[in-house]
């Protein structure tokens, strides 16, 4: 189907617009508002990756979204890594990982406003909320459902791929204010267990394609 939008414009050629832009807006809303009532979710801005020890008091500390280079990452957790670039033709967006292997992993796209990924493997390094919550691998089951009660009675058991087959796995996803209102994103913090009620074995950020 066609429009004539020749001028002057008239509201016949301009209402199937209005229409198709309100109905984004009010399934945004509608999927906004079922993860919300389903699933946990975390300020983009608010989590901190830290030594196991650390005090997330101190000044030193950098926000996930904020350790955008080699240099804030060394601030955090010292100088024994790897770095290696990948560029734009081997992935969506050109991107430098860091690598300790100690358990922490970060891949740090060049677009500033794109999501660091972080993959945490280690009891060594504990992701703390803004709020107090503080989240190591090794914690129980129980401690994870009074910190994210909706999204971990959401976990599921992996059957479908080989590495974390028998693992559950829940999400929690993130969310931006933007102009004053909450916006939760597709984007999340995957939790993977041992088992249905096991122990935290990793956890990773993850964005859709």
């Amino acid at each position: 189907m066609t429009y004539n939008c020749s001028k002057p414009k008239t509201m016949t050629c301009i209402l199937p617009f209005i229409l198709f832009f309100g109905l984004s807006i009010n399934l945004k809303g509608q999927n906004d508002s079922l993860i919300k009532s389903q699933y946990d979710y975390i300020g983009r801005d608010e989590i901190y990756i830290l030594n196991t020890g650390s005090d997330l008091k101190s000044n030193s500390k950098i926000n996930v979204s904020e350790l955008r280079s080699s240099k804030a990452a060394e601030q955090l957790f010292g100088t024994n890594y790897t770095a290696k670039k990948f560029p734009e033709f081997l992935s969506q967006l050109a991107f430098t990982q860091i690598k300790y292997n100690d358990g922490l992993v970060l891949d740090i796209p060049e677009y500033p406003k794109s999501l660091i990924i972080f993959h945490i493997t280690s009891d060594k390094y504990t992701l703390f909320l803004k709020n107090g919550p503080a989240i190591k691998i090794g914690m129980k089951a129980d401690e994870l459902r009074a910190i994210f009660p909706k999204s971990f009675s959401k976990r599921t058991v992996i059957t479908d791929r080989e590495d974390w087959k028998g693992k559950a796995t829940f999400k929690v996803y993130f969310s931006q204010i933007i102009k004053s209102k909450l916006v939760i994103e597709p984007s999340c913090i995957v939790f993977v267990l041992s088992g249905n009620n096991g122990v935290l074995e990793q956890l990773l950020s993850w964005m859709p394609d």
